[in-house]
């Protein structure tokens, strides 16, 4: 999935209107949800030359600092850092599009022996294209189909499917420890 259609689809991450009175919640959860789901339009491009171009799809006209999807939050502008470009971060990880292109997650605090070397996490999927797709993918089904948590009854062989389709969709079995994790498998 390409920035351009990761843009298209983020609006399909927000619940419809009927299920938000269905539910009774409140005015501030439908603002909330579009803010979480709204990219800002940047008044000037943001100069990324030095960029691969898949950070500057992203980030070249949009702020992406509202954006939260499945604990991932994208930063408001990249910055390069000695792994390659850091586009987005979860919890105590920074998310960066590495040199071979592939999508990986470093420690957010550097390891002092290693002299500001970040150690190494987790590899999220084979490319950027790839890890849009299966965040996108886990992040909708997850809202829509599937809400809960693995050890409520039901869920945890809906999720198991989830956790293999967003395996495939990064690019195989490499990536299969990270979905499981972050959906919440053991």
């Amino acid at each position: 999935m390409n920035a351009e259609k990761f843009f298209t689809y983020l609006p399909w991450l927000r619940l419809p209107e009927e299920a938000i009175q269905q539910k009774m919640l409140d005015e501030d959860f439908s603002r909330s949800q579009i803010s979480d789901t709204t990219p800002v339009k940047r008044q000037q491009p943001l100069p990324l030359n030095d960029a691969p171009r898949e950070i500057q799809a992203l980030y070249c006209d949009h702020d992406l600092s509202s954006i939260c999807m499945l604990w991932t939050i994208f930063l408001a502008k990249p910055r390069k850092v000695a792994e390659g470009w850091h586009f987005a971060t979860m919890a105590e990880a920074r998310i960066v599009l590495v040199p071979s292109g592939r999508i990986e997650a470093y420690n957010n605090h550097p390891i002092t022996d290693l002299h500001g070397d970040s150690e190494f996490l987790d590899k999220l999927a084979e490319s950027m294209d790839a890890y849009l797709n299966a965040l996108t993918c886990a992040t909708m089904l997850g809202k829509h189909f599937i809400p809960g948590y693995a050890d409520e009854p039901g869920v945890q062989s809906k999720l198991e499917a989830l956790a293999q389709l967003c395996t495939n969709l990064a690019g195989g079995k490499d990536y299969e420890d990270f979905w499981s994790s972050v959906l919440g498998l053991p």
